[in-house]
């Protein structure tokens, strides 16, 4: 299933990308589906290159995990953690797909990545490695966009 949500004329709708084309979903957005509402259609197809994609979703938290793998910590010139390194991004920084990255004037360094994105649709707490994937709805490209001068200026 490939969710999405595109702009309607009263704000974001969520649908479903059927091949080039996407099923308006009668949800009030890609959340509802994701924590639990079945996807069921809610008007006729429409094609894809004439909708405005919004961000599929705005989480609630975003956490990242840093030096995640031994590539990257060598290309950083730094060992990999013994211990995850985990951030946060705000909610107000998700963007929509193929929307401006903005290169604020207050950093020379911005510094972009291609990532996977995890989407939980289930609430997790203290889960078994063997139960993990059973409260993961799907996943999702992410272009994490960082400002690495700030990033190395504080802890």
């Amino acid at each position: 299933m490939r969710l999405c949500s595109f702009s309607g004329p009263d704000g974001p709708l969520p649908g479903l990308v059927v091949g080039d084309e996407v099923v308006p979903l009668a949800a009030v957005s890609t959340l509802d589906i994701i924590t639990g509402t079945d996807p069921i259609a809610a008007g006729e197809a429409i094609p894809l290159a004439g909708l405005m994609l919004d961000a599929p979703v705005i989480p609630g938290a975003a956490i990242a995990i840093g030096l995640d793998y031994k590539a990257h910590a060598a290309e950083t010139g730094q060992e990999s953690p013994a211990e995850p390194v985990l951030f946060a991004k705000m909610r107000g920084r998700v963007k929509r797909p193929s929307g401006p990255v903005v290169h604020p004037e207050w950093t020379r360094r911005l510094d972009y990545e291609g990532e996977l994105g995890v989407v939980i649709g289930r609430r997790a707490h203290r889960v078994l490695a063997a139960d993990a994937l059973g409260h993961v709805f799907g996943y999702m490209a992410v272009n994490d966009v960082s400002a690495r001068d700030r990033q190395k200026s504080e802890p």
